[in-house]
């Protein structure tokens, strides 16, 4: 998942930020420190003591082959992306995954579709 997002920061050229921290969990995902509040980028099991609706989201999701990447800062679930797998020899993000039926959804739980 990483290496496709990573390809599509490079194919549309986003500009990265600086974090002061990064902390990665194998199987999980990661904790950074953003100009000093902590965010987390990654499955369910990271982002479950934050906001419970994590596990149920994900199991939606992944019913339907989905794979969901979940952003919560240390006090609710921000953000997240469900995303399907298109095939395993990615070189840019279009073929990594199947963007046009993404969903993006935000804390406060509007929907928006990219």
């Amino acid at each position: 998942i990483a290496e496709c997002i990573k390809a599509f920061v490079d194919e549309k050229n986003v500009v990265g930020l600086e974090v002061e921290s990064y902390e990665y969990f194998v199987g999980k995902g990661a904790k950074v420190l953003y100009q000093n509040a902590v965010y987390y980028l990654g499955n369910s099991r990271l982002v479950a003591e934050i906001d419970d609706r994590a596990k149920e989201i994900e199991e939606i999701y992944s019913k339907q082959g989905k794979t969901v990447v979940f952003l919560a800062n240390e006090k609710e679930l921000r953000e997240y992306l469900a995303m399907a797998s298109k095939g395993h020899t990615p070189t840019n993000l279009a073929s990594c995954f199947n963007m046009h039926r993404a969903f993006m959804e935000t804390g406060d739980m509007r929907n928006a579709t990219f």
